[in-house]
């Protein structure tokens, strides 16, 4: 099976995002193993990014550069 395209991705992370998972790398966790992929998540572009990653990243820049998800960073600091 190839690497799920952008738009493939777009569409389930939209769905776990609605289903309360707002967790990017816990949504790529999810959708790896619902959509059974395994050899895919070895396959790299040449500049050595893992394809499904990228497309996964796409996936998710796409509906916040339309405004219709908004990216929430969560910093941790270390208190010495």
């Amino acid at each position: 099976m190839p690497v799920p395209s952008v738009d493939q991705l777009k569409r389930l992370t939209l769905e776990y995002l609605a289903g309360g998972i707002t967790n990017s790398d816990e949504i790529r966790q999810r959708l790896a193993r619902d959509l059974k992929l395994v050899e895919e998540l070895d396959l790299q572009l040449k500049s050595g990014i893992p394809r499904y990653i990228n497309n996964h990243a796409w996936a998710l820049v796409r509906p916040q550069q339309v405004g219709f998800i908004e990216k929430l960073a969560v910093v941790s600091l270390d208190v010495v």
